[in-house]
Formats: structure tokens, sequence, C-alpha cells
């Protein structure tokens, strides 16, 4: 039921979002002070562009796993090589268990021609998740949000710590926001700085 609703609110949100982002400006501009308002404004405006880019880097990474796999997959000669890079792909935007996910599922549907075939895909897809894990996905999602690969790592492991899957997901994003104000806010301060030592 709380799915069902879930799905629903969302389907409602994204039918009204427009009209809901016009609200939600003008409380802002209505309640807070105008430079305050302004600093939360581009702060939120911030948080979506790392959210998109993030959930963008994700498909993406998405993409290149399934087809790493596909690709190891017809190069050993292995059975149902397109589906299994599918399965793979659309699994790796579950953070964590998707790659295990997408490995049983492809292990079994291996089992079910040949045992051996299935022991060497298991093999097989755990190195390309590991090289992938820990290679790839830092630097398309990182480059993907402006975040660089040891953060990513960072966020993801101290949000997953956190939160469990949810701080995953919400980690990488969040951290890519607070990079990036961080960043404006040293700027901003070695300004003023420069322009305290030339007077």
């Amino acid at each position: 039921i709380n799915s069902i609703l879930s799905l629903m609110v969302a389907l409602y949100i994204l039918g009204s979002k427009e009209r809901l982002l016009l609200q939600g400006k003008r409380l802002i501009m209505a309640y807070l002070k105008p430079s305050h308002a302004q600093t939360l404004l581009d702060i939120i405006r911030l948080m979506n562009e790392s959210f998109t880019n993030f959930f963008v880097g994700m498909t993406l990474e998405g993409i290149i796993l399934g087809s790493l796999v596909t690709v190891a997959a017809s190069i050993f000669n292995l059975p149902y090589a397109g589906m299994l890079g599918v399965i793979a792909g659309v699994m790796a935007l579950i953070p964590i268990i998707g790659g295990y996910i997408s490995a049983a599922v492809g292990t079994l549907m291996l089992l079910a021609v040949s045992p051996s075939q299935a022991l060497f895909y298991l093999v097989m897809v755990i190195i390309i998740m590991q090289l992938e894990g820990n290679l790839i996905y830092p630097r398309v999602v990182g480059g993907s949000i402006g975040l660089p690969g040891l953060w990513v790592l960072v966020a993801f492991t101290v949000g997953g710590g956190l939160m469990g899957i949810s701080g995953m997901i919400l980690g990488i994003p969040l951290a890519a926001t607070l990079y990036k104000l961080l960043g404006r806010d040293v700027l901003m301060r070695e300004k003023r700085q420069t322009l305290t030592i030339l007077e």
C-alpha cells in the first residue's frame, strides 16, 4: 500500500511540478529576506543540478557495466550474452545489492544450461563489478556531478554507513552540493583577502 501511495504521490508531483516550484519560490520570497531567499534558491538550484547529474551518471554507468558484461560474455561464448548485459546494466541502478542480484540471476540462467559456464560467469561478473565499482563508477558518476573520485567513494561509504541504501543514493549528490558550496565560499574568501591585501 505504501509503495502504491508513494507512486501516486510521485506522479502527482511530476504532473504539477511547475506549479509547485512556483509556489515554493513565492513562499520563500514572501517569508525570507531577499538576500536569504536568493541564497536558499541558489542552494536548491545547485542541489537540483547535482541530483540530475547524479542520476544521468548512474544511467551512463549502468550502460557501461551492461556493455562490459555483454562483451565479456560474447568473447567467452556464454549463452544469453545480451540478456546478461541488460540485467547487469539495469540492476546497476540499485546501489550495492544490484550487482549481486544481477550476478545471482545470470548465474541461475546459465545454471540451466551448464554448471561450469554458470560458475565461470559468476567469477567473470564479480571481477567486472570490482573493476567497475572501484575504477569506472567514481570517475563516471564523479565526473558527471563535478565531484572527484575519492570523494565519491567517501560519500558512498559514509552515506551507506549512516542511512543504508538511501544514504548511498543521497550521499553522493549531497556531497557534490556541499563540495560546490564550499568551493564557492573558498573563492569568495580568497577574493576578499586579495582585495584586503591590495588596499
